[in-house]
C-alpha cells in the first residue's frame, strides 16, 4: 500500500515540505508578528494545532519550541497557500475528529477542559500505536482511498483514523518547518552562509558531531 498516495487521494496529506523562496518568507516572517490573525484555520482550529505543535515541540531551557518560534502561523500560512478547498475542507474534519476523539477519550465536553497531560497521552495514542492498531486505522484509510477513486469525491473517514492521520501530518510538518526556521537553521544546526565550499563525501559525525546541515543561505 502506498500510504502517502492514500492519504493525497482523500485529501489527507499535508504534503512533503518544500521551502520555495514564499514559504520560507513566510516562516522568517512568522517569527516576528503579533497580532496574528489565521487566514485558512479557526482560531479554535489554530488554538488546537498550536498545543498539538507544542507538545511535539516543547520549550526547554536549551532550545526554542514550536509556539516560541510561531510554528502554527507558518503552518496556516502553508496549509492556505498549498490546498485545494477540498484537502482544506479534510484537514479541518482531521481537527474536529482529533478533538472529538481526545474529549471522548477522556468524558469530557469542553476542550478547554483537557490538561497537557491529557494532550500528551492523545498523542502517545496515535504515535507510540502498536503496529496493529496502525495497521488497522490504515486499512481504514485505504477502503476510504477506494471509495474515493470509485466515486470521485473525497468520502467520508471514522473518526479515530482521522485523528491518528491528523497527529501524524502535525508532526512531520511541525518537524520540517522547526529545522527550516532562521533561529535553528542558524544557531542550532550547521551553517555557512552561501558561498560555501565544496568537501565531498565526509563523515558527518566528523565534520558536525552528528548535526545536520541547515537549509537556510543567504
Amino acid at each position: 500500500m502506498d500510504r502517502r498516495q492514500a492519504l493525497k487521494n482523500i485529501g489527507l496529506s499535508f504534503g512533503a515540505v518544500t521551502m520555495s523562496s514564499t514559504l520560507i518568507g513566510a516562516l522568517q516572517s512568522c517569527q516576528s508578528k503579533t497580532g496574528w490573525i489565521p487566514q485558512f484555520l479557526s482560531p479554535q482550529e489554530a488554538d488546537t494545532l498550536a498545543q498539538i505543535m507544542d507538545v511535539i515541540l516543547p520549550s526547554s531551557e536549551a532550545l526554542p519550541g514550536a509556539s516560541d518560534l510561531n510554528l502554527i502561523q507558518f503552518a496556516d500560512t502553508y496549509l492556505s497557500l498549498t490546498k485545494s478547498p477540498e484537502e482544506k475542507a479534510s484537514i479541518q474534519q482531521g481537527i474536529k475528529s482529533f478533538m472529538e476523539v481526545t474529549l471522548a477519550d477522556n468524558q469530557k465536553n469542553n476542550w478547554k477542559s483537557i490538561t497537557e497531560n491529557e494532550l500528551q497521552a492523545q498523542l502517545s495514542k496515535y504515535l507510540k500505536a502498536s503496529d496493529t492498531k496502525r495497521e488497522q486505522w490504515w486499512e481504514a484509510i485505504h477502503q476510504a482511498e477506494k471509495e474515493a477513486q470509485a466515486s470521485g469525491v473525497f468520502p467520508s473517514l471514522a473518526a479515530e483514523p482521522l485523528a491518528y492521520v491528523l497527529v501524524s501530518e502535525v508532526r512531520e510538518l511541525t518537524v520540517n518547518a522547526y529545522k527550516n526556521s532562521e533561529y535553528i537553521g542558524e544557531n542550532v544546526l550547521v551553517y555557512v552562509p552561501v558561498p560555501g565550499k565544496h568537501v565531498g563525501i565526509v563523515d558527518l559525525q566528523e565534520t558536525t558531531q552528528g548535526i545536520s546541515w541547515s537549509n537556510l543561505s543567504d
